[in-house]
């Protein structure tokens, strides 16, 4: 399937990644605003739900941030790590 964010003076763009289903027939989505996550295993976009809520896509700045973000895997486990390290060790420090 194919998947497009928003452009500049209402335009779309077409993402060169693809996007699959695992629940819904590709066609019924045909026109719809998604919400997809990334499979890092399978190199894809996978569809999650339909955004009812929304009647314009996300701009390409919002995908280009998220898929920057996705590109730094930054993990749970990473976030804790740092807070415990730059915290918690620092939690009896005196700042002026």
């Amino acid at each position: 399937g194919l998947l497009f964010v928003g452009k500049k003076g209402g335009a779309l763009a077409r993402l060169e990644d693809d996007f699959v289903t695992r629940t819904d027939p590709l066609e019924s989505l045909d026109g719809k605003i998604v919400e997809c996550t990334w499979d890092m295993n399978e190199k894809t976009w996978v569809f999650l739900r339909t955004r009812s809520d929304k009647d314009t896509p996300n701009f390409i700045t919002t995908y280009e941030k998220t898929w920057k973000s996705i590109q730094d895997n930054i993990t749970s486990n990473d976030i804790l790590e740092f807070v415990e390290k730059e915290v918690v060790t620092n939690e009896g420090a005196t700042t002026v």
